[in-house]
């Protein structure tokens, strides 16, 4: 084993998600917020997506150290999903805001971009380990709502901003979790179950992915979940 200094190695031959994967994700993004129908959400996306340190920052934070979704890009990838899932499935439910459902999980996540380093080792940040994303969410939340005012020289709805806040520190669904509240509103709800889906099937996905027993149909026993998955397609 040969030891090589950072500049002989491309990173981005290890990259999971590339820098074209990322545009791409962009793109969806800036779609489903600008087809918003409420005009105060519509309008504070637009804060977040003409801020470039945001998008930089963005583009490559992880949504984990070791479980889904965890490589640079891997936060944006799993938002982006998200939100076309609440596209899809809030529709279904005629009491679900859908607007404020795709806008919760725009930014359910956000504080993780501070939450953990992105390169080399992932790790946590200092303020990852001391505040958290929770936290760090709700005050990048309100930063955005800060630019929002002073832009459009109007206040933001406090009821609408009380309720995506709710929906920040829900979504983990239980008290043990890490949720400072449980979820109490229908979009709430939705978004901590429609989050854990992505989340499981994309963690499940990887550890097959990732696996190398012999056998073509299941994997090594699973310490993680406590099984072996069915691999075979």
């Amino acid at each position: 084993i040969d030891h090589l200094d950072d500049d002989q190695v491309d990173s981005t031959d290890f990259d999971a998600f590339d820098s074209n994967a990322a545009d791409t994700a962009l793109e969806q993004l800036d779609r489903m917020l600008g087809n918003l129908s409420d005009v105060h959400l519509r309008g504070l996306g637009r804060e977040f997506l003409s801020d470039d340190d945001f998008l930089n920052q963005f583009r490559l934070a992880t949504a984990a150290v070791s479980n889904h979704h965890a490589y640079p890009g891997g936060l944006l990838r799993h938002t982006v999903d998200l939100m076309e899932l609440c596209t899809i499935i809030g529709p279904r439910y005629e009491r679900i805001d859908v607007d404020r459902l795709v806008f919760g999980a725009f930014l359910h996540d956000l504080g993780k971009i501070e939450e953990i380093s992105p390169s080399g080792e992932m790790s946590y940040t200092d303020r990852g380990q001391l505040v958290g994303h929770i936290v760090i969410g709700i005050q990048l939340l309100g930063d955005m709502i800060g630019r929002y005012e002073r832009r459009t020289e109007e206040s933001f709805p406090s009821e609408l901003r009380m309720h995506l806040e709710h929906m920040i520190v829900s979504h983990h669904g239980q008290l043990e979790y890490g949720s400072p509240r449980l979820p109490a509103t229908i979009e709430a709800i939705a978004l901590h179950h429609i989050d854990n889906l992505d989340a499981k099937v994309t963690s499940f996905t990887s550890l097959i992915e990732s696996d190398l027993a012999n056998d073509e149909n299941w994997t090594s026993y699973q310490p993680s979940i406590g099984r072996k998955l069915w691999k075979k397609q």
